[in-house]
C-alpha cells in the first residue's frame, strides 16, 4: 500500500483556511481511482474534521499532532496519547499563576470531549461549532466547565490557550517551558487580528510517531508526505518521501525530498495528480 498524508494549515488549505473547490475535485477523482489519501495536523477534530468534510478520505486522520487518531470508516477515535498526571499537575500550576485558561480536550471511555476554563474570554465565541460534527457520535456535543486542576485524573490529550493580548500566555509559555513532558506552539493566529495562541500536547507524541502506527496498523510499503513548518519535519523523517510546498520554512525545505507549489495554487492535489498520471496502478496499491 501507497500511502500520501498531507499538513493541513499552509499545505493543503488555501488562504482562507478551506480544501480550494479544485483540490477537493482532484484528490476525489483519484481516490475514485485507487489513492489512498490522508492528513496529519496540529488542529483538533472539532476544527478539523468540517473542513474535511467533503474530501474523501478513508485511512486514519492523525490530529493534534499525533495525539489523536480518527477512523473516517466508523467515525471513532482509535488512539490517543495523553498528557500523564505529572504533566497535568504541571499545567494546573501554570494556569493559576498566569491567571490563564483555555480548552482542555480529553479522550476518555473512547469518546471525545471539550472543556471550558472559567476564564471569561471572547476569543472563544463561535470558534468550535459542535454542532457540525452531529454525525460523529465518538464526540461529545456538549462543551463542559473545567481547568487543568480539574481534569488531572482525565486523559487529556492537548490543551489550546487563546487571547486578544499576548501577556498572559507569554506566562503560560514561561511556566512550562521548561516541562521535558509537554510540547508547546506558540503563535499568532495567521487568519485573524490580535489573536495569541499556545497549543500544547505530549512530548511522547508527534505527526513523525503517529505516521510510524499507521504504516505498521495499515502495511504501508511507502509514505509520501506534505507538509510547511517545522512541526512537519517528524512528519518527513517518518516517510520515504516529503514534499515542501513553495511557501514553506527554510527548515523544512532542508528535509525535503523536493519543492512543490504552494497552498494557494493547489499543490498538494496538482502534484498527486502529476504523481498519478505517470504511475501504473500497480504501483498505487503497492
Amino acid at each position: 500500500m501507497l500511502l500520501f498524508i498531507s499538513d493541513m494549515d499552509g499545505t493543503l488549505l488555501d488562504s482562507r483556511a478551506k480544501v480550494s473547490k479544485n483540490s477537493t475535485e482532484i484528490i476525489n477523482n483519484l481516490a475514485e481511482k485507487g489513492l489512498n489519501f490522508t492528513v496529519a495536523t496540529a488542529r483538533t477534530p472539532i476544527s478539523a474534521l468540517p473542513i474535511l468534510k467533503d474530501l474523501n478520505i478513508t485511512s486514519p486522520i492523525i490530529l493534534m499532532n499525533g495525539a489523536l487518531l480518527y477512523s473516517p470508516a466508523d467515525r471513532s477515535f482509535s488512539d490517543s496519547v495523553g498528557f500523564g498526571k505529572d504533566c497535568m499537575e504541571a499545567l494546573a500550576r501554570a494556569e493559576e499563576l498566569s491567571g490563564m485558561e483555555g480548552m482542555l480536550f480529553s479522550l476518555d471511555d473512547g469518546k471525545f470531549y471539550v472543556y471550558l476554563g472559567s476564564v471569561n474570554n471572547i476569543m472563544w465565541d463561535g470558534y468550535f461549532d459542535l454542532n457540525k460534527l452531529s454525525h460523529v457520535e465518538a464526540v461529545c456535543k456538549e462543551i463542559k466547565k473545567g481547568s487543568a486542576k480539574d481534569m488531572i485524573n482525565n486523559n487529556v490529550v492537548y490543551a489550546l490557550y487563546m487571547d486578544n493580548k499576548p501577556d498572559r500566555i507569554e506566562k503560560l509559555y514561561s511556566e512550562l517551558s521548561n516541562d521535558k513532558g509537554l510540547v508547546l506552539d506558540y503563535y499568532k493566529d495567521k487568519y485573524t487580528e490580535n489573536r495569541w495562541c499556545l497549543e500544547i500536547s505530549s512530548a511522547n507524541t508527534s505527526k513523525g510517531k503517529a505516521v510510524s502506527k499507521l504504516r505498521n496498523s495499515l502495511g504501508v510499503k511507502k509514505l509520501i508526505g506534505f507538509g510547511d513548518s517545522w512541526n512537519d519535519v517528524p512528519l518527513f523523517e517518518s516517510c520515504d518521501e516529503g514534499y515542501a510546498v513553495e511557501n514553506a520554512s527554510i527548515e523544512l525545505k532542508e528535509h525535503a525530498t523536493g519543492i512543490i507549489k504552494s497552498n494557494t495554487e493547489d499543490g498538494v492535489a496538482l502534484f498527486l495528480k502529476e504523481w498519478f498520471d505517470k504511475h501504473k496502478e500497480e504501483d498505487i496499491h503497492g
